[in-house]
């Protein structure tokens, strides 16, 4: 029985040996696998953090890039704006030239057109006086006018006729090309001398009517061309009007005779 109780507490003690063995065992195997995992552990940090640090490197890379694009962009843009800009430059020196150059040719022209006035007015020869007319115009007596008035006149059996060819011959004598002023006063020299222009006033209130002359017809007529308004025609009668204030008389040239009585 000594021995069987021996044995039994043996056999207690046996077990919880290799039951505190067993436990320790566990225990070692667990301490002993717990570095593997917080290696593991570890090396899944590195290679999460290797991550980051190569998208970190890869997004630093890129804003990079994208600063350089930028940048050469900016490059492209400013070069471009400097070749307009240049561009305009030379446009605009262009025009100018080309202004410059129609300005002088407008100049040329014009001398042209000037020379071409000339040379037409002298290769085309002047229009003559109308054959009733011969040796009456421009009135130079009292005498001469009456005749003209006589043909003139509306009992006259071809006065239409001489009207017309009287204004013709004055409207081409006269220069389309002048003011009112110096046609009104070159048609008046082609029909009257200024001597017997004296005689008369334009209304006729100190001397002889002038707008009562069958050849005051004639002369407001043939220059139709510049009077086109009111005020054209009250220009025109000014003009003759100041024409005939200042004729003057004819001054007869007094001979050796006359000259010695006077002294």
């Amino acid at each position: 029985n000594d021995l069987q109780e021996i044995d039994s507490n043996h056999a207690m003690e046996l077990e919880e040996l290799l039951g505190n063995f067993v436990e320790q065992e566990h225990h070692d195997n667990v301490s002993i696998g717990s570095p593997s995992n917080h290696g593991n552990e570890m090396i899944q940090y590195d290679n999460d953090a290797s991550d980051y640090n190569i998208s970190a490197v890869e997004s630093t890379k890129h804003k990079c890039n994208c600063n350089d694009e930028l940048k050469k962009m900016k490059l492209s843009i400013e070069k471009s704006q400097q070749q307009i800009l240049t561009q305009l430059l030379l446009n605009n020196s262009n025009q100018i030239k080309v202004c410059n150059y129609l300005e002088s040719m407008d100049k040329k022209i014009n001398k042209i057109l000037e020379s071409d006035k000339k040379l037409r007015s002298s290769a085309i020869p002047l229009p003559k006086i109308p054959a009733p007319f011969l040796g009456l115009l421009p009135i130079a007596t009292n005498n001469n006018l009456e005749m003209v008035e006589k043909l003139l006149s509306s009992t006259h059996e071809y006065s239409l006729t001489n009207k017309e060819e009287l204004k013709k011959y004055v409207s081409l004598r006269v220069n389309a090309s002048t003011s009112i002023n110096l046609a009104v006063k070159t048609a008046f020299n082609l029909c009257m001398t200024r001597e017997i222009g004296e005689q008369f006033s334009f209304h006729g209130k100190t001397k002889k009517s002038f707008v009562a002359l069958e050849i005051y017809k004639v002369l407001s007529e043939s220059l139709s061309g510049w009077i086109n308004t009111t005020q054209d025609l009250k220009v025109f009668k000014e003009i003759i009007s100041n024409i005939l204030k200042h004729c003057r008389p004819i001054q007869h040239q007094k001979s050796p005779l006359q000259m010695q009585s006077s002294k």
